[in-house]
């Protein structure tokens, strides 16, 4: 009696007859180790929609990079500035004055932020590439829950954190 699905190999998922004894395709010994159906390398191609999460968390964290970096920069290069219209600001500067807050202190505060950008911006490629590589899912994981936290103050780091983290943990599946 025939069976009526083919034969498969269950390493190459090549299909053959119910008489061979080993597969044509990759060498492998049938010796009753053959499946009927559909060949395990066709159930793993993996989920299309995991495959799109992949794609949606490297676009955000890239446009995260993208803006922590920029706008690092522009603390860094306009610190200087910020700092003198801050303390031109007659409110600004009554606050700064309440406070005990120098204006050394306040261009090392934005010198800070900017480094502190910058260095979100890093960070933000790294696991850029970790979850477009999709290697080291832990990792990838927990960086994009470090830039989250890091860009909270920050709307558009928040929202894309959160999405980022969401799909980042669904698309869990994809990471070898």
């Amino acid at each position: 009696m025939e069976n009526e699905a083919p034969l498969f190999c269950t390493q190459c998922g090549a299909t053959f007859n119910e008489s061979a004894t080993f597969c044509q395709e990759c060498g492998t010994p049938v010796s009753g180790t053959v499946a009927s159906g559909t060949p395990d390398h066709q159930n793993k191609k993996g989920n299309d929609n995991n495959k799109g999460k992949i794609i949606l968390v490297t676009g955000m964290l890239v446009v995260l990079a993208g803006f922590s970096l920029y706008f690092g920069a522009m603390m860094l290069m306009d610190a200087v500035a910020i700092a003198n219209e801050v303390m031109n600001d007659p409110a600004s500067a009554q606050v700064m004055i309440d406070y005990s807050i120098t204006y050394d202190m306040l261009l090392s505060s934005v010198e800070t932020a900017g480094y502190l950008m910058i260095a979100v911006g890093v960070l933000a490629l790294v696991d850029a590439v970790l979850t477009f590589t999709k290697r080291f899912w832990a990792v990838a994981f927990v960086l994009t829950i470090i830039l989250t936290v890091l860009m909270f103050w920050t709307l558009i780091g928040l929202v894309l954190g959160i999405i980022a983290i969401y799909f980042q943990y669904t698309a869990k599946s994809e990471f070898a």
